[in-house]
């Protein structure tokens, strides 16, 4: 398996899905977000918030229903074209 750079999701694209994730920490918040790298990989990253920094708790290439998510809203979110004239 590889291991991956913390920057290496691309948090300013527009279609990124993030969601709370309670059921696995009593601790801290914790959180989980479908996106796609420079690389065009789909990732899944579940994270957490510490202070001011995020911290990556695991980062791991997307399931088939995560991709089938993701692609969905991907779609919905892409900008409309111009009007056929």
């Amino acid at each position: 398996m590889k291991t991956m750079a913390a920057g290496s999701f691309k948090a300013q694209c527009l279609a990124v899905i993030v969601r709370a994730d309670p059921q696995h920490s009593t601790q801290e918040p914790r959180f989980c977000a479908l996106g796609r790298t420079d690389q065009k990989r789909l990732l899944f990253v579940a994270f957490t918030v510490r202070r001011t920094l995020i911290q990556t708790i695991s980062a791991r290439k997307m399931t088939r229903k995560e991709r089938t998510t993701y692609e969905v809203y991907e779609d919905q979110e892409k900008p409309e074209g111009p009007p056929d004239v």
